[in-house]
């Protein structure tokens, strides 16, 4: 895994990033105090507003989901060129019937890692660092190359 600088996490809900905050640091090779953690409703003029630097990762797991399109859009195109971006997110391609849980009025974006790594690369230039699925949700690291 990459060695990252600084991690700026975007979440919705602190418990469940507070649980797993040291196997997250042992999995991207972070020390905790470098760890930036933003718990807050967010927009793309916070996004905006950070100061990255260039080996920086910002994540937004279980997150982007619960966001309109629009609004989808204008936070990762918030996000600077050749900073790293993991989300980590329900799939849809996995959903079986009517009554998958993801299902509710809390989740307004469902979509798949297919279907957005083509967006990624169609929007940014993306380069996809990492693709894959784990049970019903799915993991993309990848980094925008140009500005829309």
């Amino acid at each position: 895994m990459t060695n990252f600088g600084k991690i700026i996490v975007f979440d919705l809900n602190s418990e469940l990033y507070l649980k797993y905050k040291t196997k997250f640091c042992q999995t991207f090779v972070i020390q905790e105090n470098k760890i930036e953690y933003i718990n807050a409703f967010i927009d793309s003029t916070l996004i905006s507003s950070i100061n990255y630097k260039k080996n920086d990762l910002i994540t937004f797991v279980h997150f982007l989901e619960h966001f309109h399109l629009d609004d989808f859009q204008s936070m990762l195109d918030a996000v600077p060129n050749d900073i790293a971006i993991l989300i980590y997110e329900p799939n849809a391609d996995t959903c079986r019937d009517k009554n998958w849980w993801h299902f509710d009025e809390q989740h307004v974006v469902l979509t798949s890692d297919k279907t957005l790594v083509k967006y990624f690369k169609n929007r940014y230039k993306a380069e996809i660092l990492i693709q894959e699925t784990c049970s019903d949700d799915f993991f993309l690291l990848f980094k925008k190359h140009t500005d829309k």
